[in-house]
Protein backbone atom coordinates (compact mmCIF):
# COMPACT_ATOMS: atom_id res chain seq x y z
CA UNK A 1 0.00 0.00 0.00
CA UNK A 2 0.99 3.30 -0.66
CA UNK A 3 0.58 6.03 1.90
CA UNK A 4 -1.57 8.94 1.03
CA UNK A 5 0.16 12.24 1.52
CA UNK A 6 -1.28 14.69 3.74
CA UNK A 7 -2.88 17.56 1.86
CA UNK A 8 -2.78 15.90 -1.99
CA UNK A 9 -6.84 15.94 -1.60
CA UNK A 10 -6.90 19.54 -1.18
CA UNK A 11 -4.39 20.49 -3.96
CA UNK A 12 -6.51 18.26 -6.38
CA UNK A 13 -10.07 19.83 -5.72
CA UNK A 14 -8.42 23.28 -6.00
CA UNK A 15 -6.65 22.33 -9.08
CA UNK A 16 -10.79 21.16 -10.95
CA UNK A 17 -12.15 24.63 -9.04
CA UNK A 18 -9.39 26.51 -11.37
CA UNK A 19 -10.40 24.32 -14.13
CA UNK A 20 -14.06 24.80 -14.21
CA UNK A 21 -13.73 28.67 -13.73
CA UNK A 22 -11.73 28.94 -16.70
CA UNK A 23 -14.09 27.11 -18.88
CA UNK A 24 -16.66 29.23 -17.26
CA UNK A 25 -14.67 32.31 -18.68
CA UNK A 26 -14.37 30.87 -21.92
CA UNK A 27 -17.71 30.12 -22.45
CA UNK A 28 -19.10 33.95 -21.29
CA UNK A 29 -16.15 35.18 -23.68
CA UNK A 30 -17.70 32.68 -26.61
CA UNK A 31 -21.19 33.86 -25.66
CA UNK A 32 -21.02 38.06 -25.34
CA UNK A 33 -19.56 38.59 -29.46
CA UNK A 34 -23.27 36.46 -30.17
CA UNK A 35 -25.53 38.32 -27.86
CA UNK A 36 -23.78 41.41 -28.72
CA UNK A 37 -24.61 40.76 -32.22
CA UNK A 38 -28.56 40.35 -31.38
CA UNK A 39 -28.91 43.22 -29.89
CA UNK A 40 -27.16 45.34 -32.33
CA UNK A 41 -29.01 47.93 -33.92
CA UNK A 42 -29.89 47.54 -38.23
CA UNK A 43 -30.10 50.92 -40.09
CA UNK A 44 -33.29 50.25 -42.29
CA UNK A 45 -33.79 51.41 -45.68
CA UNK A 46 -37.28 50.97 -47.07
CA UNK A 47 -37.91 50.68 -51.34
CA UNK A 48 -41.52 50.52 -52.51
CA UNK A 49 -41.18 49.06 -56.38
CA UNK A 50 -44.20 48.89 -58.40
CA UNK A 51 -46.23 51.63 -57.61
CA UNK A 52 -46.57 55.27 -59.97
CA UNK A 53 -45.47 58.01 -57.90
CA UNK A 54 -49.05 58.92 -56.11
CA UNK A 55 -49.87 55.90 -55.21
CA UNK A 56 -46.38 55.11 -53.91
CA UNK A 57 -46.45 58.51 -51.56
CA UNK A 58 -50.33 57.50 -50.63
CA UNK A 59 -48.47 54.32 -48.94
CA UNK A 60 -45.72 56.37 -47.22
CA UNK A 61 -47.87 58.24 -45.78
CA UNK A 62 -49.37 55.13 -43.83
CA UNK A 63 -46.18 53.12 -43.61
CA UNK A 64 -43.89 54.00 -40.04
CA UNK A 65 -39.95 54.40 -41.89
CA UNK A 66 -37.91 53.19 -39.12
CA UNK A 67 -34.72 54.67 -39.26
CA UNK A 68 -33.18 51.81 -36.98
CA UNK A 69 -33.65 48.33 -35.37
CA UNK A 70 -32.57 45.36 -33.76
CA UNK A 71 -32.12 42.76 -35.97
CA UNK A 72 -34.41 40.14 -34.66
CA UNK A 73 -36.89 42.75 -34.27
CA UNK A 74 -37.14 42.78 -38.68
CA UNK A 75 -39.68 40.05 -39.20
CA UNK A 76 -42.33 41.80 -37.23
CA UNK A 77 -41.95 45.05 -38.55
CA UNK A 78 -42.05 43.81 -42.24
CA UNK A 79 -45.13 42.38 -41.37
CA UNK A 80 -46.72 45.41 -40.29
CA UNK A 81 -45.10 47.18 -43.08
CA UNK A 82 -47.37 44.87 -45.16
CA UNK A 83 -50.59 45.46 -42.95
CA UNK A 84 -50.00 49.32 -43.42
CA UNK A 85 -49.63 49.26 -46.86
CA UNK A 86 -52.65 47.27 -48.04
CA UNK A 87 -54.38 49.68 -45.70
CA UNK A 88 -53.46 52.38 -47.22
CA UNK A 89 -54.05 51.63 -50.93
CA UNK A 90 -57.74 50.46 -49.60
CA UNK A 91 -58.12 53.68 -48.46
CA UNK A 92 -58.16 55.40 -51.58
CA UNK A 93 -60.11 52.62 -53.39
CA UNK A 94 -57.25 49.82 -54.19
CA UNK A 95 -58.66 46.20 -52.57
CA UNK A 96 -56.99 44.13 -54.76
CA UNK A 97 -53.45 44.81 -54.15
CA UNK A 98 -50.75 42.07 -53.64
CA UNK A 99 -47.51 42.91 -51.90
CA UNK A 100 -44.40 40.86 -51.74
CA UNK A 101 -41.03 41.14 -49.53
CA UNK A 102 -37.68 41.00 -49.37
CA UNK A 103 -34.82 42.32 -46.93
CA UNK A 104 -31.05 41.82 -47.09
CA UNK A 105 -28.96 42.50 -44.16
CA UNK A 106 -25.43 43.47 -43.84
CA UNK A 107 -23.62 44.46 -40.32
CA UNK A 108 -24.94 47.58 -39.65
CA UNK A 109 -27.88 47.69 -41.95
CA UNK A 110 -30.57 46.45 -43.76
CA UNK A 111 -32.62 46.58 -47.14
CA UNK A 112 -36.34 46.25 -46.90
CA UNK A 113 -38.22 45.71 -50.60
CA UNK A 114 -41.89 46.13 -50.91
CA UNK A 115 -43.01 45.00 -54.12
CA UNK A 116 -46.91 45.67 -54.75
CA UNK A 117 -49.24 45.27 -57.36
CA UNK A 118 -51.99 47.94 -56.78
CA UNK A 119 -54.12 45.99 -58.75
CA UNK A 120 -57.34 47.76 -60.55
CA UNK A 121 -59.14 50.08 -58.62
CA UNK A 122 -63.31 50.13 -57.50
CA UNK A 123 -65.21 52.91 -58.53
CA UNK A 124 -68.40 54.06 -57.18
CA UNK A 125 -71.91 52.37 -58.77
CA UNK A 126 -74.50 52.90 -56.42
CA UNK A 127 -74.58 55.78 -54.51
CA UNK A 128 -78.02 55.87 -52.24
CA UNK A 129 -78.17 59.30 -49.86
CA UNK A 130 -81.25 59.50 -47.80
CA UNK A 131 -82.25 62.30 -46.22
CA UNK A 132 -85.06 62.54 -43.91
CA UNK A 133 -87.14 65.58 -41.64
CA UNK A 134 -90.28 66.12 -39.54
CA UNK A 135 -90.79 69.54 -41.18
CA UNK A 136 -90.62 68.55 -44.38
CA UNK A 137 -88.31 71.31 -45.65
CA UNK A 138 -84.96 69.76 -47.39
CA UNK A 139 -84.45 72.29 -50.21
CA UNK A 140 -81.00 74.07 -48.44
CA UNK A 141 -79.60 70.26 -48.44
CA UNK A 142 -80.27 69.37 -51.86
CA UNK A 143 -78.25 72.27 -52.45
CA UNK A 144 -75.22 70.25 -50.63
CA UNK A 145 -76.11 67.11 -52.18
CA UNK A 146 -75.28 68.47 -55.86
CA UNK A 147 -71.75 69.45 -54.06
CA UNK A 148 -71.06 66.11 -52.48
CA UNK A 149 -68.00 64.93 -54.39
CA UNK A 150 -69.63 61.41 -54.68
CA UNK A 151 -70.04 60.53 -58.32
CA UNK A 152 -70.70 57.60 -60.16
CA UNK A 153 -68.05 56.04 -62.21
CA UNK A 154 -65.09 57.72 -59.88
CA UNK A 155 -62.58 55.25 -57.80
CA UNK A 156 -64.08 55.25 -54.46
CA UNK A 157 -62.17 57.00 -51.94
CA UNK A 158 -62.64 57.05 -48.34
CA UNK A 159 -61.35 60.47 -47.66
CA UNK A 160 -64.19 61.49 -50.13
CA UNK A 161 -66.80 59.59 -49.03
CA UNK A 162 -66.01 60.73 -44.96
CA UNK A 163 -65.86 63.90 -46.24
CA UNK A 164 -69.75 64.15 -47.60
CA UNK A 165 -71.01 62.88 -44.05
CA UNK A 166 -68.66 65.14 -42.17
CA UNK A 167 -70.47 68.14 -44.82
CA UNK A 168 -73.88 66.81 -44.26
CA UNK A 169 -73.13 67.16 -40.29
CA UNK A 170 -71.91 70.76 -40.56
CA UNK A 171 -75.13 71.71 -42.96
CA UNK A 172 -77.34 69.95 -40.56
CA UNK A 173 -75.82 72.35 -37.74
CA UNK A 174 -75.66 75.40 -39.30
CA UNK A 175 -79.45 75.00 -40.57
CA UNK A 176 -80.34 74.05 -36.59
CA UNK A 177 -80.97 70.51 -36.97
CA UNK A 178 -79.33 69.76 -33.84
CA UNK A 179 -81.03 66.17 -33.17
CA UNK A 180 -79.98 64.99 -36.96
CA UNK A 181 -78.27 61.46 -37.17
CA UNK A 182 -77.22 58.99 -38.69
CA UNK A 183 -79.58 56.00 -39.26
CA UNK A 184 -76.93 54.02 -41.99
CA UNK A 185 -74.22 55.21 -43.42
CA UNK A 186 -72.04 52.06 -45.54
CA UNK A 187 -69.72 51.17 -48.08
CA UNK A 188 -69.87 47.40 -49.85
CA UNK A 189 -66.97 46.71 -51.75
CA UNK A 190 -67.17 44.25 -54.27
CA UNK A 191 -63.99 42.65 -55.47
CA UNK A 192 -65.03 40.61 -58.25
CA UNK A 193 -66.25 43.60 -59.78
CA UNK A 194 -64.09 46.38 -58.53
CA UNK A 195 -67.29 48.28 -57.45
CA UNK A 196 -68.26 49.76 -54.34
CA UNK A 197 -71.91 51.03 -53.19
CA UNK A 198 -72.72 53.96 -51.24
CA UNK A 199 -75.86 54.27 -48.94
CA UNK A 200 -76.42 56.50 -46.51
CA UNK A 201 -79.53 57.41 -44.56
CA UNK A 202 -79.34 60.85 -42.48
CA UNK A 203 -81.98 61.23 -40.05
CA UNK A 204 -82.29 65.29 -39.57
CA UNK A 205 -85.34 65.20 -37.14
CA UNK A 206 -86.78 68.75 -36.55
CA UNK A 207 -85.49 72.51 -37.16
CA UNK A 208 -85.16 74.81 -33.97
CA UNK A 209 -85.96 78.48 -34.48
CA UNK A 210 -84.53 81.15 -32.89
CA UNK A 211 -87.10 82.30 -30.17
CA UNK A 212 -85.80 85.09 -28.43
CA UNK A 213 -82.16 86.78 -27.90
CA UNK A 214 -81.10 87.36 -24.23
CA UNK A 215 -78.14 90.23 -23.65
CA UNK A 216 -76.18 90.19 -20.54
CA UNK A 217 -75.12 93.58 -20.20
CA UNK A 218 -76.38 96.38 -18.26
CA UNK A 219 -74.99 99.46 -21.03
CA UNK A 220 -77.87 99.73 -23.29
CA UNK A 221 -81.67 99.29 -23.99
CA UNK A 222 -82.32 95.53 -25.53
CA UNK A 223 -84.29 97.72 -28.21
CA UNK A 224 -80.95 99.27 -29.57
CA UNK A 225 -78.68 96.08 -29.37
CA UNK A 226 -81.49 94.40 -31.08
CA UNK A 227 -80.92 96.93 -33.91
CA UNK A 228 -77.87 95.09 -34.42
CA UNK A 229 -79.37 91.75 -35.79
CA UNK A 230 -80.23 91.13 -39.23
CA UNK A 231 -83.03 89.05 -37.96
CA UNK A 232 -85.77 88.57 -36.46
CA UNK A 233 -87.20 86.21 -33.73
CA UNK A 234 -89.01 82.92 -33.84
CA UNK A 235 -86.96 82.86 -37.27
CA UNK A 236 -85.72 78.91 -38.19
CA UNK A 237 -82.05 79.16 -37.12
CA UNK A 238 -79.00 79.24 -38.94
CA UNK A 239 -75.20 79.70 -37.56
CA UNK A 240 -75.19 83.13 -39.45
CA UNK A 241 -77.11 84.84 -37.87
CA UNK A 242 -74.92 83.86 -34.91
CA UNK A 243 -71.82 84.67 -36.89
CA UNK A 244 -73.33 88.21 -38.21
CA UNK A 245 -74.28 89.26 -34.34
CA UNK A 246 -71.13 88.62 -33.35
CA UNK A 247 -69.23 90.83 -36.27
CA UNK A 248 -71.55 93.05 -35.38
CA UNK A 249 -71.05 93.87 -32.04
CA UNK A 250 -67.70 93.34 -32.03
CA UNK A 251 -67.38 96.33 -34.94
CA UNK A 252 -69.39 98.82 -33.05
CA UNK A 253 -66.63 99.31 -30.91
CA UNK A 254 -68.49 99.02 -27.50
CA UNK A 255 -67.46 95.99 -26.29
CA UNK A 256 -63.91 94.23 -25.60
CA UNK A 257 -65.21 90.70 -25.89
CA UNK A 258 -68.47 89.05 -27.58
CA UNK A 259 -69.39 85.70 -27.09
CA UNK A 260 -73.35 84.70 -29.03
CA UNK A 261 -73.91 80.78 -28.43
CA UNK A 262 -77.57 79.17 -28.94
CA UNK A 263 -78.88 78.05 -25.52
CA UNK A 264 -79.56 74.40 -26.67
CA UNK A 265 -80.10 72.94 -23.21
CA UNK A 266 -82.90 75.56 -22.57
CA UNK A 267 -84.86 74.25 -26.17
CA UNK A 268 -88.36 73.64 -25.64
CA UNK A 269 -90.80 72.29 -28.15
CA UNK A 270 -87.34 73.29 -30.24
CA UNK A 271 -87.55 76.65 -29.39
CA UNK A 272 -83.88 77.85 -28.70
CA UNK A 273 -83.00 81.47 -26.74
CA UNK A 274 -79.55 83.10 -28.03
CA UNK A 275 -77.30 83.79 -25.51
CA UNK A 276 -75.08 87.09 -25.95
CA UNK A 277 -72.35 87.69 -23.30
CA UNK A 278 -71.01 91.20 -23.50
CA UNK A 279 -68.01 92.58 -21.97
CA UNK A 280 -67.91 96.37 -22.71
CA UNK A 281 -64.72 98.57 -23.07
CA UNK A 282 -63.52 100.92 -20.77
CA UNK A 283 -65.75 104.70 -19.82
CA UNK A 284 -63.12 106.50 -21.24
CA UNK A 285 -59.98 105.04 -23.63
CA UNK A 286 -56.72 107.62 -23.91
CA UNK A 287 -53.80 106.84 -26.19
CA UNK A 288 -50.83 108.42 -26.98
CA UNK A 289 -48.10 108.07 -29.73
CA UNK A 290 -45.28 109.15 -31.38
CA UNK A 291 -44.12 108.86 -34.97
CA UNK A 292 -41.74 109.94 -38.02
CA UNK A 293 -42.41 110.02 -41.66
CA UNK A 294 -40.35 112.01 -43.90
CA UNK A 295 -42.96 114.39 -44.98
CA UNK A 296 -43.87 115.48 -41.28
CA UNK A 297 -40.97 115.26 -39.52
CA UNK A 298 -41.77 113.93 -35.33
CA UNK A 299 -45.10 113.99 -34.62
CA UNK A 300 -46.94 113.76 -31.67
CA UNK A 301 -50.15 112.32 -31.42
CA UNK A 302 -53.54 111.93 -29.02
CA UNK A 303 -56.67 110.60 -28.88
CA UNK A 304 -59.06 110.87 -26.10
CA UNK A 305 -62.64 108.14 -26.86
CA UNK A 306 -65.63 107.69 -24.52
CA UNK A 307 -67.39 104.96 -26.71
CA UNK A 308 -70.70 104.55 -24.85
CA UNK A 309 -71.51 107.96 -23.42
CA UNK A 310 -75.46 107.20 -23.13
CA UNK A 311 -78.09 104.39 -23.55
CA UNK A 312 -78.23 105.13 -27.36
CA UNK A 313 -74.90 104.53 -28.21
CA UNK A 314 -73.50 108.08 -28.79
CA UNK A 315 -69.78 108.24 -29.02
CA UNK A 316 -67.51 111.00 -27.99
CA UNK A 317 -63.95 111.25 -29.27
CA UNK A 318 -61.53 114.06 -29.83
CA UNK A 319 -57.92 113.57 -31.90
CA UNK A 320 -54.60 115.70 -31.78
CA UNK A 321 -51.62 115.26 -34.03
CA UNK A 322 -48.76 117.67 -33.58
CA UNK A 323 -45.64 118.05 -35.73
CA UNK A 324 -43.26 120.99 -37.27
CA UNK A 325 -45.29 122.07 -40.43
CA UNK A 326 -48.83 120.74 -39.26
CA UNK A 327 -51.07 120.96 -36.03
CA UNK A 328 -54.16 119.02 -36.67
CA UNK A 329 -56.72 119.18 -34.07
CA UNK A 330 -60.92 117.53 -34.21
CA UNK A 331 -63.77 116.64 -31.76
CA UNK A 332 -66.11 114.21 -33.03
CA UNK A 333 -69.87 113.00 -32.12
CA UNK A 334 -71.20 109.81 -33.78
CA UNK A 335 -74.91 108.88 -33.27
CA UNK A 336 -75.76 105.16 -34.79
CA UNK A 337 -79.18 105.56 -36.40
CA UNK A 338 -82.12 103.57 -34.84
CA UNK A 339 -83.16 101.53 -37.85
CA UNK A 340 -79.62 100.02 -38.92
CA UNK A 341 -76.74 101.36 -36.37
CA UNK A 342 -74.47 98.32 -37.15
CA UNK A 343 -73.73 100.00 -40.63
CA UNK A 344 -75.50 103.54 -40.70
CA UNK A 345 -74.43 106.65 -38.20
CA UNK A 346 -74.42 110.39 -38.31
CA UNK A 347 -71.36 112.81 -37.10
CA UNK A 348 -70.84 115.79 -36.12
CA UNK A 349 -67.28 117.40 -36.23
CA UNK A 350 -65.10 120.24 -35.47
CA UNK A 351 -61.60 120.62 -36.99
CA UNK A 352 -58.65 123.35 -36.56
CA UNK A 353 -56.05 122.92 -39.35
CA UNK A 354 -52.35 124.44 -39.02
CA UNK A 355 -50.01 123.69 -42.23
CA UNK A 356 -46.82 125.43 -43.19
CA UNK A 357 -44.48 124.18 -46.10
CA UNK A 358 -41.41 125.91 -47.86
CA UNK A 359 -44.33 128.23 -50.02
CA UNK A 360 -47.57 128.08 -48.43
CA UNK A 361 -49.10 128.58 -44.91
CA UNK A 362 -53.15 127.41 -44.47
CA UNK A 363 -55.19 127.42 -41.56
CA UNK A 364 -58.46 125.79 -42.00
CA UNK A 365 -61.44 125.75 -39.21
CA UNK A 366 -64.04 123.30 -39.89
CA UNK A 367 -67.46 121.97 -39.07
CA UNK A 368 -68.74 118.96 -40.57
CA UNK A 369 -72.33 117.19 -40.49
CA UNK A 370 -72.56 113.56 -42.09
CA UNK A 371 -74.70 110.46 -42.56
CA UNK A 372 -72.77 107.21 -43.43
CA UNK A 373 -74.15 104.26 -44.85
CA UNK A 374 -73.39 101.30 -46.27
CA UNK A 375 -74.88 99.73 -49.47
CA UNK A 376 -76.52 97.05 -50.22
CA UNK A 377 -72.97 96.19 -52.85
CA UNK A 378 -70.73 96.93 -49.70
CA UNK A 379 -70.03 100.46 -50.79
CA UNK A 380 -69.26 103.32 -47.96
CA UNK A 381 -71.35 106.25 -48.50
CA UNK A 382 -70.98 109.35 -46.85
CA UNK A 383 -73.00 112.34 -47.58
CA UNK A 384 -72.11 115.77 -46.09
CA UNK A 385 -72.39 119.62 -45.72
CA UNK A 386 -69.04 121.06 -44.51
CA UNK A 387 -68.71 124.49 -43.75
CA UNK A 388 -64.84 126.13 -43.84
CA UNK A 389 -62.91 129.03 -42.62
CA UNK A 390 -60.09 129.45 -44.36
CA UNK A 391 -57.07 132.05 -44.22
CA UNK A 392 -54.21 130.79 -46.41
CA UNK A 393 -50.50 132.41 -47.36
CA UNK A 394 -49.32 131.10 -51.03
CA UNK A 395 -46.82 133.36 -52.81
CA UNK A 396 -47.42 136.54 -52.71
CA UNK A 397 -50.65 136.63 -51.49
CA UNK A 398 -52.90 135.86 -48.34
CA UNK A 399 -56.79 135.57 -48.22
CA UNK A 400 -59.56 134.54 -46.28
CA UNK A 401 -62.46 132.36 -47.85
CA UNK A 402 -65.32 130.84 -46.38
CA UNK A 403 -67.02 128.09 -48.15
CA UNK A 404 -69.97 126.12 -47.41
CA UNK A 405 -69.08 122.66 -49.14
CA UNK A 406 -72.19 119.80 -50.13
CA UNK A 407 -71.07 116.85 -50.85
CA UNK A 408 -70.57 113.20 -51.70
CA UNK A 409 -68.26 110.43 -51.38
CA UNK A 410 -67.81 106.82 -51.96
CA UNK A 411 -65.33 104.26 -50.70
CA UNK A 412 -65.14 101.00 -50.69
CA UNK A 413 -62.42 98.43 -49.54
CA UNK A 414 -61.84 94.44 -50.14
CA UNK A 415 -58.84 92.68 -48.68
CA UNK A 416 -57.84 88.96 -47.21
CA UNK A 417 -58.20 89.25 -43.60
CA UNK A 418 -55.43 90.80 -41.68
CA UNK A 419 -53.25 93.62 -40.91
CA UNK A 420 -50.71 92.32 -43.88
CA UNK A 421 -53.39 90.92 -46.68
CA UNK A 422 -51.47 89.33 -49.42
CA UNK A 423 -54.44 90.77 -52.32
CA UNK A 424 -56.97 93.68 -51.95
CA UNK A 425 -58.21 96.86 -54.06
CA UNK A 426 -59.53 100.17 -52.59
CA UNK A 427 -61.20 103.00 -54.43
CA UNK A 428 -62.82 106.32 -53.04
CA UNK A 429 -64.14 109.13 -54.90
CA UNK A 430 -65.03 112.48 -53.28
CA UNK A 431 -67.20 115.43 -54.96
CA UNK A 432 -67.94 119.02 -53.44
CA UNK A 433 -69.03 121.71 -54.85
CA UNK A 434 -69.73 125.74 -53.85
CA UNK A 435 -71.50 128.57 -54.73
CA UNK A 436 -71.25 132.02 -54.18
CA UNK A 437 -75.63 131.81 -54.23
CA UNK A 438 -75.41 129.62 -51.07
CA UNK A 439 -73.21 131.23 -48.43
CA UNK A 440 -69.75 130.89 -50.27
CA UNK A 441 -66.86 133.41 -51.71
CA UNK A 442 -66.19 132.18 -54.09
CA UNK A 443 -68.08 129.31 -56.86
CA UNK A 444 -65.80 125.97 -57.12
CA UNK A 445 -66.19 122.18 -57.93
CA UNK A 446 -63.63 119.72 -56.86
CA UNK A 447 -63.47 115.98 -57.57
CA UNK A 448 -60.91 113.70 -56.17
CA UNK A 449 -60.65 109.68 -56.92
CA UNK A 450 -57.97 106.87 -55.31
CA UNK A 451 -57.59 103.90 -56.72
CA UNK A 452 -55.20 101.25 -55.11
CA UNK A 453 -54.39 97.23 -56.09
CA UNK A 454 -52.57 95.00 -53.95
CA UNK A 455 -51.42 91.43 -55.71
CA UNK A 456 -49.48 88.45 -55.09
CA UNK A 457 -48.73 84.97 -56.36
CA UNK A 458 -46.91 83.32 -53.65
CA UNK A 459 -45.71 84.37 -50.31
CA UNK A 460 -42.78 85.69 -51.36
CA UNK A 461 -43.64 88.18 -54.44
CA UNK A 462 -46.13 91.37 -53.90
CA UNK A 463 -47.25 93.66 -56.48
CA UNK A 464 -48.86 97.00 -55.77
CA UNK A 465 -50.38 99.77 -57.94
CA UNK A 466 -52.26 102.90 -57.06
CA UNK A 467 -53.32 105.62 -58.95
CA UNK A 468 -54.83 109.52 -57.70
CA UNK A 469 -56.81 111.66 -59.68
CA UNK A 470 -57.88 115.15 -59.01
CA UNK A 471 -59.92 117.99 -60.76
CA UNK A 472 -60.73 121.79 -59.87
CA UNK A 473 -63.30 123.82 -61.55
CA UNK A 474 -63.64 127.85 -60.72
CA UNK A 475 -63.23 130.76 -62.36
CA UNK A 476 -61.58 132.35 -59.32
CA UNK A 477 -58.41 130.46 -59.11
CA UNK A 478 -56.59 132.94 -57.06
CA UNK A 479 -58.61 132.85 -54.22
CA UNK A 480 -58.87 129.02 -53.84
CA UNK A 481 -57.37 128.12 -50.51
CA UNK A 482 -54.34 126.10 -50.51
CA UNK A 483 -55.91 123.06 -49.10
CA UNK A 484 -58.39 122.47 -52.18
CA UNK A 485 -55.28 122.91 -54.70
CA UNK A 486 -53.25 119.85 -55.71
CA UNK A 487 -49.61 119.43 -55.03
CA UNK A 488 -47.34 116.12 -55.66
CA UNK A 489 -44.60 114.76 -54.25
CA UNK A 490 -43.83 113.32 -50.83
CA UNK A 491 -43.57 109.88 -48.86
CA UNK A 492 -47.29 109.13 -50.57
CA UNK A 493 -47.05 110.50 -53.67
CA UNK A 494 -43.93 110.50 -55.83
CA UNK A 495 -40.94 109.43 -54.25
CA UNK A 496 -37.89 110.85 -55.25
CA UNK A 497 -39.04 114.55 -54.50
CA UNK A 498 -39.89 116.39 -51.29
CA UNK A 499 -43.42 116.88 -50.06
CA UNK A 500 -45.89 118.74 -52.22
CA UNK A 501 -42.60 120.13 -54.27
CA UNK A 502 -44.66 118.96 -57.32
CA UNK A 503 -47.15 121.80 -58.75
CA UNK A 504 -46.95 124.52 -60.67
CA UNK A 505 -44.71 127.78 -59.63
CA UNK A 506 -44.77 131.66 -59.55
CA UNK A 507 -42.36 133.95 -60.99
CA UNK A 508 -40.12 133.88 -57.79
CA UNK A 509 -40.26 129.73 -58.57
CA UNK A 510 -42.53 129.26 -55.09
CA UNK A 511 -45.10 126.16 -55.47
CA UNK A 512 -48.69 127.53 -55.94
CA UNK A 513 -50.89 124.11 -56.57
CA UNK A 514 -52.61 123.55 -59.60
CA UNK A 515 -56.19 122.71 -61.09
CA UNK A 516 -55.29 119.28 -61.67
CA UNK A 517 -53.79 115.88 -60.26
CA UNK A 518 -52.09 112.94 -62.16
CA UNK A 519 -50.56 110.24 -59.93
CA UNK A 520 -49.66 106.63 -60.46
CA UNK A 521 -47.15 104.25 -58.97
CA UNK A 522 -45.73 100.79 -59.13
CA UNK A 523 -43.82 98.82 -56.84
CA UNK A 524 -42.50 95.54 -56.01
CA UNK A 525 -42.10 93.16 -53.25
CA UNK A 526 -39.81 90.42 -52.98
CA UNK A 527 -40.10 89.35 -48.96
CA UNK A 528 -36.64 86.89 -48.37
CA UNK A 529 -38.12 86.18 -44.26
CA UNK A 530 -41.45 86.47 -43.18
CA UNK A 531 -41.41 90.08 -42.25
CA UNK A 532 -38.98 91.52 -44.16
CA UNK A 533 -38.75 92.09 -47.81
CA UNK A 534 -36.83 94.23 -50.52
CA UNK A 535 -38.72 96.70 -52.82
CA UNK A 536 -38.40 98.59 -56.29
CA UNK A 537 -40.93 101.60 -57.50
CA UNK A 538 -41.95 103.94 -60.19
CA UNK A 539 -43.63 106.55 -59.23
CA UNK A 540 -45.27 108.77 -62.09
CA UNK A 541 -47.41 112.56 -62.12
CA UNK A 542 -47.80 115.76 -61.91
CA UNK A 543 -49.80 118.73 -60.10
CA UNK A 544 -50.62 121.42 -62.88
CA UNK A 545 -52.86 124.00 -64.79
CA UNK A 546 -52.10 123.47 -68.05
CA UNK A 547 -50.73 120.79 -70.31
CA UNK A 548 -47.17 122.55 -70.01
CA UNK A 549 -46.28 121.40 -67.13
CA UNK A 550 -43.87 117.82 -67.26
CA UNK A 551 -44.57 115.14 -66.05
CA UNK A 552 -42.25 113.97 -63.01
CA UNK A 553 -40.98 110.62 -62.53
CA UNK A 554 -39.25 109.05 -59.04
CA UNK A 555 -37.88 105.49 -58.84
CA UNK A 556 -36.34 103.80 -55.76
CA UNK A 557 -35.35 100.68 -53.67
CA UNK A 558 -36.69 100.09 -50.23
CA UNK A 559 -37.03 97.89 -47.40
CA UNK A 560 -39.93 96.99 -45.67
CA UNK A 561 -41.08 95.40 -42.49
CA UNK A 562 -43.97 93.91 -41.37
CA UNK A 563 -44.24 95.59 -38.42
CA UNK A 564 -47.62 94.78 -35.51
CA UNK A 565 -48.99 97.99 -36.90
CA UNK A 566 -48.83 98.29 -40.49
CA UNK A 567 -45.81 98.13 -42.99
CA UNK A 568 -42.96 100.27 -42.23
CA UNK A 569 -41.74 101.48 -45.38
CA UNK A 570 -37.97 103.10 -45.65
CA UNK A 571 -37.43 104.12 -49.31
CA UNK A 572 -34.42 105.39 -50.96
CA UNK A 573 -35.43 107.12 -54.27
CA UNK A 574 -34.32 109.86 -56.93
CA UNK A 575 -36.47 112.13 -59.45
CA UNK A 576 -34.71 111.35 -62.76
CA UNK A 577 -36.17 114.64 -64.26
CA UNK A 578 -33.18 116.48 -62.69
CA UNK A 579 -29.52 115.29 -62.95
CA UNK A 580 -29.06 117.50 -60.09
CA UNK A 581 -31.95 115.91 -57.89
CA UNK A 582 -30.80 114.39 -54.42
CA UNK A 583 -32.07 110.96 -53.24
CA UNK A 584 -34.51 111.36 -51.10
CA UNK A 585 -34.56 108.76 -48.18
CA UNK A 586 -38.53 108.21 -47.72
CA UNK A 587 -40.15 106.53 -44.40
CA UNK A 588 -43.99 105.91 -43.89
CA UNK A 589 -45.62 103.39 -41.95
CA UNK A 590 -49.39 102.00 -41.74
CA UNK A 591 -51.49 99.71 -43.87
CA UNK A 592 -50.83 98.83 -47.57
CA UNK A 593 -54.60 99.43 -48.71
Amino acid sequence: MHAIKPGSNRQNTSFLSRSFLLAGLFLIWLTVPIAGLAQSKQFVRLEIHGLSKSLKKQVLTYVDVTAEMGIEEIPEYINALKSNATRSLQAIGYYKSEISAKHSSYKTSTTIKLHIKAGAPSRLRAIEINLSSNDNDRSEFHKELRSLELMQGQVFNHGTYEQAKAKLVKTAQFLGYFDAKFNRSQVLISKTDNSADVFIDYDLGDRYNISHVIYNQDLFTNNFLSKWQNFETTVPYRASYVRDLTVNLQKSGYFNKVRVVPDIQSASNYELPLIVDLTPTKENSVGMGIGFATDTKLRFKTNWLRPHTNRHGHTFESNASVSKSRQDFSVGYRLPQKSNPANNTYSLDIGLLNERTDDTFSQQRTLEIAEHRLTKSKWQRNLFIRLENNRFDVGDSTDKINLLLPGVELTRLSSTSGIHPNKGRYFSMRIMAAQRSFFSDLNMLKATATGKLLTSWDEKNYLIARTELGALHTSSFDRVPTTHRYFAGGDNSIRGYSYQEISPKNENNESIGGQFLTTASVEYNRYFSEKFAVAAFTDAGRAFSDNSEPTRIGIGIGLRWRSPVGSLRIDLAHGIDNDNSPYRIHLAIGPEL
